[in-house]
């Protein structure tokens, strides 16, 4: 009975930090597509400058 009242307690007590980190678990993968998004445009500049480089000479 003890152990399921600490259980219950630490429950409680831990709702917030996990909203926290489910927060921040969030704001993590939207970091992560937006880098993606920044690596996917920086090989597309960099193929079109190899590209007018080419046609250029």
């Amino acid at each position: 009975m003890i152990q399921l009242k600490n259980k219950q307690n630490m429950n409680s007590t831990q709702g917030p930090i996990d909203n926290m980190d489910n927060q921040a678990a969030q704001l993590a993968v939207i970091a992560g597509l937006i880098t993606t998004l920044g690596d996917g445009l920086a090989t597309v500049a960099a193929a079109m400058a190899l590209q007018e480089a080419q046609q250029s000479q």
